[in-house]
């Protein structure tokens, strides 16, 4: 997958665009956009100028992080809770913010005779046969109580039908519906919501922009590229927490052991993940790992790490500061956390980091403290092995 570039206007930009010069006041082409390795935030987009300021490269943050500037400097950013996400709080019904950056905040009390599941009120004493949706659930009352069926990774909760669907695009994604028209996926993942462009601007890959002098890019593209991420050579957002400048391959080998104690005793387990990947970025410099089987999820950011290095990297020396490691093994009510549970210690031995054709491949070792069950760890051991494609 390559990093897209394309031109960009919104209208927060527009007085950085006049001082550029130009006709932009005039609703004609501008000189140019940006100056050299200047970076701005666009929605949930991280932005990188290129082609001498004629252009943008344009990276998606992803799911799990959102662009921000508030420490001064462009970048994705860690959410503290899953956007839009609905969870409980006793009789309390909390939301998590759009852009994710801070903790939910109470927007309900469920009335009397009601309690919260999964972000929604609904009657403690259920009528047989009554189904609703929570957040990313599914929930129905059988004999008098209520059953619950969380969506799976990619899932949300039909309002219409009360099951888990697929979701109709990637949360925060961006689109161009027509030549004139963005739309932004929601934080449901259920549905794009259109914005039409300004006057004389067109919409490329998901935002409205006038033409650039001296740009080769085609600016008048009507309909584009669909999910971010999709991975199309078509275009649409790169994600930056993931790929960016490097593909990799699906894992030959991405195996854990799980325990309730440092040496594995009786209760241990182990999983081999089915469905998983890993993509380097290049603009973040983050080797990222993850893992999907079943109710299980894992995923490994390890940054800033550079291509072709190898070594050890460990919590309590911090040779990559930005590592983070999170598991989800589906034993809670997962509503609650974005990631029930994240290292407090570590070691990540990267043994091979090849060129094309070659392999990334290590080790892992670390304490996950437990985000619902405070104070209470699980340990993992476990190995990786992928093919660098590109």
């Amino acid at each position: 997958m390559r990093a897209v570039a394309f031109i960009l206007w919104a209208p927060a930009l527009a007085l950085a665009l006049s001082a550029c010069g130009g006709d932009d006041d005039k609703g004609g082409p501008v000189d140019s956009l940006c100056s050299t390795d200047e970076q701005r935030c666009y929605g949930n987009a991280l932005l990188t100028c290129a082609d001498e300021g004629k252009a943008w490269n344009v990276g998606w943050c992803g799911e799990s992080k959102t662009c921000t500037s508030d420490s001064g400097k462009p970048g994705c950013s860690g959410v503290k809770c899953e956007r839009g996400a609905r969870t409980c709080d006793d009789t309390k019904v909390l939301m998590c913010p759009e852009d994710g950056l801070s903790e939910a905040a109470q927007v309900e009390t469920c009335k009397t005779g009601q309690h919260c599941i999964f972000g929604t009120c609904v009657k403690t004493a259920c009528d047989a046969g009554t189904k609703a949706c929570g957040w990313k659930a599914a929930l129905s009352c059988e004999g008098g109580s209520w059953k619950t069926t969380k969506c799976k990774s990619g899932e949300r909760c039909d309002e219409a039908t009360h099951a888990c669907v697929a979701q109709t695009c990637k949360p925060t994604a961006l689109k161009c519906t027509d030549a004139s028209t963005r739309s932004t996926c929601n934080t449901a993942g259920s549905a794009w919501v259109d914005k039409a462009c300004g006057s004389g601007e067109v919409c490329t890959e998901g935002v409205c922009h006038p033409k650039v002098k001296g740009a080769e890019q085609d600016q008048d593209a009507g309909t584009v590229a669909a999910d971010a991420g999709s991975g199309s050579d078509g275009g649409g957002f790169i994600d930056v927490g993931s790929t960016k400048d490097v593909q990799l391959e699906q894992f030959d080998t991405l195996t854990l052991t799980l325990s309730e104690t440092p040496t594995p005793g009786p209760g241990a387990r182990t999983i081999k993940f089915k469905f998983s990947s890993a993509t380097f970025s290049g603009a973040t410099k983050m080797l990222q790992i993850t893992g999907d089987e079943g109710l299980d999820k894992l995923e490994i950011q390890l940054a800033p790490v550079e291509e072709f290095t190898t070594g050890t990297f460990t919590a309590l020396e911090a040779q990559a500061e930005d590592t983070a490691i999170l598991m989800n093994d589906g034993s809670n009510d997962q509503s609650q956390v974005q990631w029930q549970f994240q290292a407090v210690d570590y070691t990540l031995d990267v043994t091979s980091f090849d060129d094309v054709g070659g392999r990334i491949k290590g080790t892992i070792s670390a304490k996950l403290g437990d985000a619902i069950n405070k104070g209470k760890f699980v340990y993992i051991d476990g190995a990786f092995d992928i093919k660098r494609s590109n």
